[in-house]
């Protein structure tokens, strides 16, 4: 996955009133499951 390109999304979870719903892993990630080439990105969105 390009980090740059999700920059702007880990960015809005800073604020509180700010959901984020991430949905196609599978589709996004490069490894079978439980796809954790993804892991980083939705960790780094939870606040």
């Amino acid at each position: 996955m390009e980090e740059a390109a999700f920059q702007p999304i880990v960015e809005l979870a800073r604020y509180d009133n700010v959901y984020l719903k991430l949905s196609d892993v599978a589709g996004r990630s490069h490894q079978a499951f439980p796809y954790a080439d993804v892991h980083p990105f939705s960790q780094c969105t939870q606040a």
